[in-house]
């Protein structure tokens, strides 16, 4: 298997619909179905059940998918160690933040932060909060930014700042 097969899956997982994948993905749609038969046959088996114009994980896709995040995780972990030790103070930060929330956070934060670690890329990520969690545990973004409480007890957090209503 490849990296891309587990990130090709992921996506469709993710935005439950091929065509909205494929966007993500900067490919065609056609392109990321024929990729998605070429891999189940390369497998000999399905990773999706179609049904109606839903795909749905088989036994082998959950398979792949909860595999795959952990070798996409080291993946990242590695790549990160790789920036850090070759760049120092160089390198991206992926942060996830409630929809909308990113508007009040970003103007207020970035410009310290770029004064402060002027060669590190800020990659924002806008989603609600189920997601950023799916995100965070994946390693597709280094920390996200919740409004709390959090349930997964695997996560680990700090409060920042508690806001009135």
């Amino acid at each position: 298997m490849e990296f891309r097969d587990i990130e090709y899956i992921r996506a469709i997982v993710r935005f439950n619909c091929v065509s909205k994948a494929a966007e993500a993905l900067a490919i065609t749609q056609p392109a990321l179905s024929g990729y998605i038969k070429k891999l189940e046959h390369r497998l000999g088996a399905p990773v999706f059940d179609r049904v109606g114009k839903k795909m749905v994980l088989t036994r082998l896709g959950e398979l792949i998918v909860s595999e795959g995040e952990n070798i996409l995780f080291q993946r990242h972990q590695l790549e990160n160690s790789v920036h850090d030790m070759i760049l120092n103070d160089r390198g991206r930060l992926r942060i996830g933040m409630p929809l909308l929330r990113g508007i009040s956070l970003l103007p207020a934060t970035l410009p310290e932060f770029r004064k402060q670690f002027p060669h590190v890329e800020i990659i924002p990520f806008e989603e609600d909060a189920s997601q950023l969690e799916k995100l965070v545990l994946a390693g597709d973004v280094d920390f996200a930014v919740f409004n709390c409480p959090i349930d997964n007890n695997t996560m680990e957090y700090v409060l920042i700042k508690q806001e009135e209503i």
